[in-house]
This record gives structure tokens, sequence and C-alpha cells, in this order.
């Protein structure tokens, strides 16, 4: 990844943060209840995301079936409705890179719900100025976070490597600290 050019690292990482900073100008313009929904969706699809990543894609050799006949209709309707003929046969692509890709998607998703309720809570004053000032802002850092992860994976897609196994799994500290009593 070192030989990226300055322009496709420079390009990746205001990508990610254009996500965040159009949430918050969402989540300001549009009416509270939009928002939500907004969010709820946001919520779905990351779950959907998430399922996709760790029981279909992660340690396999090949593309499964069901994603390559998703792709071909895909590439199919391109050629009906833009002219564009299909590319390379999408059986010979590699799952980690998908994996990936959707792991960008994720971080991007979280980057702007973040963002959003960030703005939210800046800009509705729920805890009076200060307070909510203060938890507006750290939210508005852990979306940037959040976008930085998105830019190190879009990265990685730009070069041509998917991530580590590690990095595909990326869960919070406190999600595996959880530990059954023991039995006696």
């Amino acid at each position: 990844m070192e030989d990226l050019p300055r322009r496709a690292i420079l390009t990746c990482f205001l990508a990610s943060m254009l996500i965040v900073f159009a949430a918050a100008h969402v989540a300001v313009s549009l009416p509270p209840a939009a928002v939500a929904l907004i969010g709820l969706l946001l919520l779905l699809r990351i779950g959907w995301l998430e399922d996709n990543i760790s029981q279909d894609l992660l340690d396999r050799d090949r593309m499964p079936a069901s994603y390559v006949n998703t792709a071909r209709r895909r590439q199919r309707m391109a050629w009906y409705v833009l002219s564009r003929r299909p590319g390379r046969d999408p059986a010979g692509d590699c799952p980690a890179l998908l994996a990936t890709r959707m792991r960008a998607e994720v971080q991007g998703h979280w980057a702007a719900l973040i963002a959003a309720t960030a703005a939210g809570v800046a800009h509705g004053m729920p805890a009076g100025f200060a307070l909510s000032m203060t938890l507006g802002a750290g939210l508005l850092v852990l979306a940037l976070w959040r976008a930085d992860h998105m830019a190190l994976s879009l990265l990685h897609l730009e070069a041509g490597f998917p991530l580590t196994r590690e990095r595909l799994l990326a869960r919070s500290g406190w999600v595996n600290s959880y530990q059954d009593p023991p039995e006696h």
C-alpha cells in the first residue's frame, strides 16, 4: 500500500470524511422523525452486512453461488439498462475483497449514524448548552474515528488487498467480555 499515489490516499480520506459531514447536515436539515427512520434503516443494513461478512464470506476459498448469481444479474441489468458490457466473471472474485467492501460500507454507515446523532444532540440541546455541545463534540470525534477506519478499508480496496481477518471481524472490546457464570 506504500506505492499508492497521494491523490488516491487523499481521495479515500476525503470521501470518508464527507460522509460524516453530509450526515450531520442531513440530520440538522430533516425532521427528527425522518432522521430516526433513516437511522433505523441504516441499523438494519449494518446488521445484514455484518451477518454476510461473518457467515458467508469469511474463511472462504471461493465466492458463494448466491453472490455469484446476484453479481451476474447485476451485470445483465447494467447491460440492458446502461448498455454497459459485462466485465469479468464474478465467480473468480475474492470473497475477502467483497468482505472488505462490505466492511467499508458498514464503517461508512456507522460514521453517518454517529455523525447524525452528534448533530442532533448538538442542534437540539436536550441537556443544556454545555453538556449537549460536549456530548455532540464527543460523538463527532467518534464519527470521525469511524470514518478513519473506513478510509483505511478504502485504501486496502484501492491497493487490491483485503483486510485481515481481525479487521473484518472488528468488534468493540466489550462485545466478548460477557462470560457465562460457572456451573456448580
